[in-house]
């Protein structure tokens, strides 16, 4: 090997490097984030929406369950189920800012489209909560059916489903005065709740995810190809079911439209929850039997990556960048967060994992490096030697041509 070959070949390693770092210091800052809330530790950890990877893990309550963004993007509210009550997490500074009190068992949380509400399922007390922003307050109390868990608001923001798991209901409230204008059977144990169209729901049931036409109120459609549903979550454009199968360890995709399978993807163990990125480019899933995230290219419809996440992680929801702040009245003492060890601990994720890919390819590059320096210092030994190889000449080595 020439001398002029090892710093052609070392150059355009360098040159590797810087153009591969530029693109991922620049996407590390991501167009939105991942959030996950982990029942078994009672953290939330987040990852970066683009490359995710997890940035931050941040306490909030006790058995944390299910989470949604506020309008401006700013705040994560999540629902804490064993503590009672709601955590407000704020995305500028991976820090929890308020705690509300609510009593019962927090299961589903919501937010109105005005941005001026929140709605929070109560499996204990049987109703739907209605936190006002403003006072950062219970201001009513909705009664629906039995241990009422998921929750979701039809597109054209008209009416609320509610899922009712003891009492084997959904409940269908109206948006504006919230009153419950029926409830319907739809089978046993219903666990959460998805639209597909001002009238199209989905419902996760035993044995599958009924299809329900909400203005008829009645089931038109059964979909069984999913052992053990759990969660749902529909594509922003409104083509595709995605289907937590927990007892299959699997994810199932349909075309709601018909109702036929799409594709079954195998995830983690024990798959729960499911989310869909604001950008409509990825699915996320939770594995709560294993702790880790599922990525899945909603395009190609195949797994993209998996990430290790907490403990019993059960719900997921990802968030566009942040717009506006919001004020919150409430005091609360300071929360204790984690240790960090092994996460980001920066308040500007695309620096951090900037700086842990740098490491990386420089622990990677070491080894390279040493072996082009004993190439050359080989190169010079002969040169050096008694009837070594002359300049221009290739030293007993085979020359360029005869080399493989």
């Amino acid at each position: 090997m020439r001398l002029t070959t090892v710093r052609r070949a070392y150059a355009l390693v360098l040159a590797l490097v810087v153009l591969l770092l530029g693109p991922l210091g620049v996407h590390a800052n991501g167009i939105g984030t991942v959030f996950v809330m982990n029942e078994g530790d009672g953290t939330v950890t987040v990852l970066d929406g683009v490359n995710h990877l997890a940035v931050e893990r941040v306490r909030v309550g006790a058995g944390p369950r299910a989470g949604a963004v506020s309008t401006d993007m700013r705040f994560v509210w999540v629902a804490n189920r064993d503590g009672g009550n709601l955590s407000v997490l704020d995305r500028t500074t991976y820090t929890v800012v308020a705690g509300i009190p609510l009593g019962g068992k927090p299961e589903g949380v919501l937010f109105d489209p005005d941005g001026e509400r929140v709605y929070v399922t109560d499996s204990a007390g049987n109703a739907v909560k209605v936190v006002e922003l403003s006072s950062s307050s219970v201001v009513q109390t909705v009664p629906v059916g039995k241990a009422p868990i998921g929750i979701a608001i039809s597109p054209d923001g008209a009416q609320l489903a509610v899922a009712n798991p003891g009492s084997n209901t959904i409940s269908l409230l109206t948006r504006g005065a919230l009153a419950s204008v029926a409830e319907v059977p739809v089978g046993v144990e219903p666990l959460d709740v998805a639209f597909a169209g001002a009238a199209k729901l989905f419902v996760t049931v035993q044995g599958g995810v009924a299809v329900v036409d909400t203005a008829q109120r009645r089931i038109t459609q059964v979909l069984t190809s999913c052992a053990g549903p759990r969660e749902i979550a529909v594509t922003l454009d409104g083509r595709d079911l995605y289907v937590a199968c927990h007892d299959a360890n699997a994810l199932a995709i349909f075309d709601t439209a018909t109702g036929n399978p799409i594709k079954t993807l195998p995830v983690g163990r024990g798959p729960t929850a499911v989310a869909i990125a604001e950008d409509n480019r990825w699915a996320f899933v939770t594995n709560a039997d294993d702790g880790t995230l599922t990525v899945i290219n909603t395009t190609t419809r195949e797994v993209k990556s998996i990430a290790a996440v907490g403990q019993r992680p059960i719900g997921v929801l990802a968030a566009g960048r942040p717009i506006t702040p919001v004020q919150f009245r409430v005091d609360v003492p300071a929360v204790v967060e984690l240790p960090r060890t092994g996460v980001g601990r920066t308040t500007e994720p695309g620096r951090q994992l900037g700086a842990k890919i740098v490491a990386g390819l420089g622990l990677g590059l070491a080894p390279v490096a040493a072996g082009m320096e004993w190439l050359r210092r080989r190169r010079m030994r002969r040169l050096r030697a008694p009837g070594g190889a002359k300049p221009g000449q290739h030293g007993g080595e085979p020359p360029p041509s005869a080399i493989p």
